[in-house]
């Protein structure tokens, strides 16, 4: 365990640091000629030879000036080359193979290729320039932080490009929107409020209403805009820019020194991540059907609140901590195992340890309960708060410590980790491949500082009360902090979703995002810190990352208008509905299984009534109004189609003929759409006498 401990010990954090982003240019300029060789018809290995051999030559010139200074030779420089040559034909060969094997994108497996490739080159570097370079090699005094340019202009350049980068990746999100019921849930809502009069109090809402940001936003954005296309993207613009801002205040809080470089960082960070959605199937924002932004975005506000009043005690953190907690908790669920237990949790530990081994001072301790407390009473305001917003109970038949829904859980989890490493897609596995290299990287500085040596007194425990012997003033106190609510936020959100059965299906990452979004800043925070703070190009390194995140997105740009998403299904069923009412079949309301209902209808032009049911007929009762079947005075219309499911299909929700064949009057006219989809028709009432009997049964029966 020593031998290990101290081979940790020892790992060059700086040179690792250092040495990344000037590999970085390199590899800015192997993948720009890679993709315009592979472009113009080069085969993949003569691309990355040529595009590689000139990468070589400026990574050489920038690792000995920043990463193993005064060791810049003719013999070395030779020696760098020749490693890299072996190192390129290996992974020239190895990138051949993945392509020709997986039917992947060459410029996609070239990425793959890229954490491997570092890692070796390191290792190599290291053992030639760093021991060949004799004393140079050893560390240098620390340089004076380089000052900022003067002009103020120059100083938020960064910031300003990051941004840049930022609404030009949020752009992107439009030509992701697709409608099926979950996506145009707010779209249905907003109509029966609005237009139809409804009563709030028949609708049935999820454990995540999602009421701020999104039902907000969208509200204003029904009003405001005329199509529910860019309704649905303003509400994910909007999220982008409120995520790019809470990034802005937390970096700002745990930062003294660079917050501007350090802030356009963060606001390139987010801008990547919204350009891994645009080309991914992953969960985030609105456009997703994503409804805990609430468990992303309030908590990453609340991380920097506690630090600024940590700081500086006053109330109004404190007061804002306990609004957030009210709005979270009423937002989603995911809030309370994401924030709430692993605050009041992490807070009440610490303030134990900083007591039980007189570390820290009281005022800190007496900081760590206000900061305990105003949580706790956000929790507590909340459940009366959503008792009186939300007068149904959410949770029923969802939610519960059954062994049925642990292990639904855990097999849920693993599709999680198989999805992000594997069956999400080469972009979502580089994305993941990044996420566990900043985990293992952050793991690496708390044994590096905090060794969890035990024992007397155990250096009062070292690990559990780094905070409490830093001052929170501090950079490395306030990241500490912060980090520390990470290692309680994680297990705690991993182990609640899965012992409750919230995860199930491979999306359930999405509760994972505030530790694992926390956990990206805080490691560029220190990257930040160790390089630009300390050498003379950390100013045009930072510049140039933004710079490289704003040509990504923009290259995006027109290839995502060029290929926009749909849910092909549902469109299918629409262009059938119009192709019989321009027949002049008349189509007022009608029947369908849940992703059929919304999702077909109401994207289209005056558009018929769909009702979601089982294949039983009963009202499919989620996220959806009893009104249309309560109240026909206020609803009228006439149930005359139904889309249904030929021979089993319709499955969960066995909505296929079937089952509908003994539930409903012979039809007196069939269009197949496709395969999949079915219209029946029926030109008298029959019907409609039918669907309106059984559900006036199933009210009396369910509904008081």
């Amino acid at each position: 365990m020593s031998g290990l401990r101290g081979a940790v010990l020892a790992l060059p954090v700086r040179q690792l640091a250092t040495f990344f982003f000037g590999s970085l240019a390199g590899v800015i300029v192997d993948l720009a000629l890679f993709q315009g060789l592979v472009s113009i018809g080069a085969p993949p290995v003569l691309a990355n030879v040529v595009s590689a051999a000139i990468a070589i030559t400026i990574t050489y010139f920038l690792v000995t000036r920043f990463t193993f200074p005064a060791s810049a030779s003719v013999k070395n420089y030779f020696l760098f080359f020749g490693w890299y040559a072996v190192s390129v034909l290996v992974f020239s060969v190895a990138i051949q193979l993945l392509a020709q094997y997986t039917n992947w994108d060459p410029f996609v497996c070239k990425l793959l290729s890229l954490p491997f490739s570092f890692a070796a080159n390191f290792i190599a570097s290291r053992l030639i320039l760093g021991r060949i370079a004799g004393p140079a090699a050893e560390p240098a005094p620390e340089p004076e932080p380089v000052e900022p340019p003067r002009s103020r202009f120059l100083r938020i350049l960064p910031l300003l490009i990051a941004w840049a980068a930022l609404l030009v990746a949020a752009a992107l999100l439009y030509f992701q929107v697709r409608f099926h019921s979950d996506s145009v849930f707010l779209e249905d809502l907003s109509r029966d409020l609005f237009e139809f009069g409804g009563d709030w109090r028949e609708w049935r809402l999820s454990p995540a209403p999602a009421y701020f940001p999104d039902m907000l936003l969208y509200f204003a954005a029904y009003f405001l805009l005329p199509t529910v296309a860019l309704r649905i993207f303003f509400v994910s613009f909007i999220q982008v820019i409120l995520l790019g801002l809470a990034v802005m205040f937390v970096v700002r809080q745990l930062t003294s020194r660079s917050r501007m470089l350090a802030q356009a960082v963060g606001v390139s960070i987010v801008a990547v991540i919204t350009l891994v959605c645009a080309h991914s199937d992953i969960w985030l924002y609105f456009y997703s059907t994503n409804n805990h932004f609430a468990a992303l975005l309030l908590p990453l506000v609340g991380v920097g609140l506690m630090v600024s009043f940590l700081r500086r005690p006053r109330p109004a953190p404190l007061v804002w901590l306990a609004v957030f907690g009210v709005l979270g908790q009423v937002s989603t669920t995911v809030y309370i195992i994401a924030f709430t237990a692993p605050v009041i949790l992490a807070m009440l530990v610490l303030w134990v340890v900083s007591w039980r081994f007189g570390v820290g001072s009281s005022s800190l301790r007496r900081g760590l309960l206000l900061i305990a407390a105003a949580v706790g009473v956000g929790a507590v305001v909340a459940v009366p708060v959503n008792s009186l917003v939300t007068p149904f109970d959410q949770t029923d038949g969802r939610y519960g410590l059954a062994g049925s829904l642990v292990v639904r859980g855990l097999i849920a989890l693993l599709q999680v980790f198989q999805y992000a490493f594997g069956g999400g897609g080469p972009v979502v596995l580089a994305f993941s491949l990044t996420l566990l290299a900043c985990a293992l990287y952050l793991l690496v500085l708390v044994w590096r500082r905090f060794a969890f040596s035990f024992g007397a007194r155990a250096g009062r425990i070292e690990a559990g009360v780094s905070v409490t012997r830093y001052s929170i003033s501090t950079e490395g106190g306030a990241s500490a902090f912060a980090l520390w609510i990470v290692l309680w936020s994680l297990p705690i959100a991993v182990a609640g979703s899965v012992i409750s059965g919230g995860i199930v299906d491979q999306h359930g990452y999405r509760y994972l995002l505030f530790p694992l979004t926390l956990m990206v800043v805080i490691t560029a925070i220190h990257l930040v810190r160790t390089v630009a703070e300390r050498r003379r190009g950390g100013y045009l390194m930072v510049t140039g990352l933004s710079v490289v995140v704003l040509l990504l997105a923009g290259v995006s740009l027109p290839v995502a208008a060029a290929n926009p998403r749909e849910d092909v299904a549902s469109t299918a069923a629409a262009d059938c509905l119009q192709e019989l009412r321009d027949e002049g079949v008349s189509l007022d309301a009608g029947l369908a299984d849940y992703w059929y209902g919304r999702g077909v209808t109401i994207p289209m032009h005056d558009s018929p009534e769909l009702v979601s049911v089982w294949g039983t007929l009963d009202p499919f009762y989620w996220m959806s109004t009893v009104g249309p079947l309560d109240d026909p005075e206020r609803y009228p219309r006439t149930y005359n189609f139904a889309l249904v499911h030929p021979d089993a299909g319709g499955a969960p929700w066995v909505f296929n003929e079937d089952n509908l064949s003994m539930a409903l009057p012979e039809p007196d006219g069939v269009l197949t759409c496709t395969p999949d989809i079915e219209i029946w028709t029926w030109d008298d009432k029959s019907m409609d006498r039918v669907v309106k009997a059984h559900f006036d049964r199933w009210l009396a029966n369910n509904v008081p």
